[in-house]
């Protein structure tokens, strides 16, 4: 038998094999089930902290949880971070967090949140602005942009 004629006989096989389980009772349910579970994984796995998402720059984001406010959504994508974020950027995670800043311009919107939550401070950070927390040290730039470049270059 040739490889074609081989590759043709099985695949009749499997089809009559597939017709014949169709009948029974339990192999449909199989069926039913199996496609539940394909449909469970393709949904995106529940957000564990640590996970990683987004490589981003130098700078190595993680998976986002859902925020029940802009500025929990602020401090989780400053914790995700592990650095300041710009505004622009900010305004990016918290969307990611599931928040929406509703105004005008949401950039301004979300500066004035931020600046006017004692949890939050504007610091100078490459070579521009960002946003970290008021009760906590700038992190080393240095020792940051060596440390992104670590993780980046790791398998």
């Amino acid at each position: 038998m040739t490889g074609g004629a081989l590759e043709k006989a099985l695949r009749e096989e499997a089809k009559e094999l597939e017709r014949l389980l169709e009948e029974s009772r339990e192999y449909r349910r199989l069926r039913i089930v199996t496609q539940a579970l394909a449909d469970l994984d393709a949904i995106p796995a529940p957000p564990r902290q640590g996970a990683v998402l987004v490589v981003s720059g130098a700078r190595v984001l993680k998976r986002p949880r859902l925020a029940s406010s802009i500025q929990q959504a602020a401090l989780f994508a400053l914790e995700d971070a592990g650095s300041p974020v710009s505004t622009r950027e900010m305004l990016d995670a918290v969307q990611r967090y599931g928040k929406t800043v509703r105004a005008k311009n949401p950039v301004w919107g979300l500066s004035n949140t931020l600046s006017t939550d004692k949890r939050f401070r504007s610091v100078p950070w490459n070579g521009a602005r960002g946003w970290w927390f008021s009760d906590k040290e700038v992190p080393d730039q240095e020792e940051h942009d060596e440390r992104a470049g670590d993780l980046l270059a790791s398998p």
